[in-house]
């Protein structure tokens, strides 16, 4: 089976979730690829904090082979920033800030206060060659035109939308989309600062406001966002897009649990992407029917 994808109205959304929705996502495009749906060829991706690494990664021309073995059979050299408990805890203040906060302007600023008080314990030029090395040998020299990063800046508490025509820094700006409030502090360019795309939606599907053909990958992890990924998806289907959201099946799940639901955790890669595999190898008619709706 080989579908075409219509390039000129179609977008790839792919939301934030840290190493848990990299592997998760990479693992069910993969599976999708190898099954003859390649949802690389979309016109557009949108890509939030871990969307964003994985949105540069198959907006690249490395073929999927070299990207499975660089962020799949290879181990991350990376710690998990977060012990398990303090995971939870940061959980816990990110509800308290949902819980307490009365319009989405007041959570947004939080979440901003929350972003500026982190104090990681390496320098940004130390997290942008952490980025670049989990990009593995992808070219981040020139920007893919398909690919579109969303973050928010520190300044205004604004979502902005870059995309190649702005010049910028690739790994700067996909460290920056990258960065969790609570855990890495905000990304400096051009003296405005710029932290986690996912500051109003862990998605951000409304961006892709252009395409007719719209498919989402959701890390649909327990952390509520200023906008709800189902008003979005419904406001998108009013103006007459065709949206299918997709999300970690049971058994991807049921993996995130064994590791304490502790997204951040880089040694859950490998199971997570091989079960997300397996449920790309079993969505593949239910993509294909969605696709060729008319």
């Amino acid at each position: 089976m080989k579908v075409v994808i219509e390039m000129d109205k179609s977008a790839l959304v792919l939301g934030g979730g840290s190493h848990y929705a990299i592997a998760w996502q990479l693992g069910y495009l993969k599976g999708m690829s190898d099954c003859g749906i390649e949802l690389r060829d979309v016109k557009e991706v949108v890509g939030t904090s871990a969307g964003a690494q994985v949105g540069a990664l198959i907006t690249s021309d490395l073929h999927w082979n070299t990207i499975w073995e660089e962020q799949i059979e290879q181990p991350i050299q990376e710690d998990s920033p977060l012990t398990d408990e303090a995971m939870a805890q940061l959980q816990q203040k990110l509800r308290t800030i949902a819980q307490d906060a009365e319009t989405e302007t007041a959570w947004v600023n939080g979440l901003s206060t929350l972003s500026k008080a982190a104090h990681p314990d390496i320098t940004q030029a130390e997290r942008f060659e952490m980025i670049r090395k989990r990009l593995g040998s992808a070219s981040c020299e020139t920007w893919p035109k398909a690919l579109h990063i969303v973050t928010t800046e520190s300044e205004t508490n604004a979502r902005h939308l870059f995309s190649f025509d702005e010049g910028e820094d690739l790994i700067e700006v996909v460290t920056a989309s990258s960065a969790f409030p609570g855990v890495w502090a905000p990304v400096e360019m051009n003296g405005r600062h710029y932290y986690d795309g996912a500051s109003y939606s862990a998605e951000n599907a409304d961006l892709a406001k252009d395409a007719k053909t719209v498919v989402i990958l959701a890390a649909d992890l327990p952390i509520a966002y200023p906008y709800a990924l189902d008003e979005l998806v419904d406001k998108m289907r009013v103006k007459g897009q065709r949206v299918r959201v997709v999300t970690p099946d049971k058994h991807v799940k049921q993996i995130l649990t064994d590791f304490k639901e502790n997204a951040m955790n880089p040694k859950l890669r490998t199971k997570i992407a091989e079960a997300g595999a397996k449920q790309g190898y079993n969505d593949v008619d239910a993509m294909y029917q969605f696709w060729n709706q008319h």
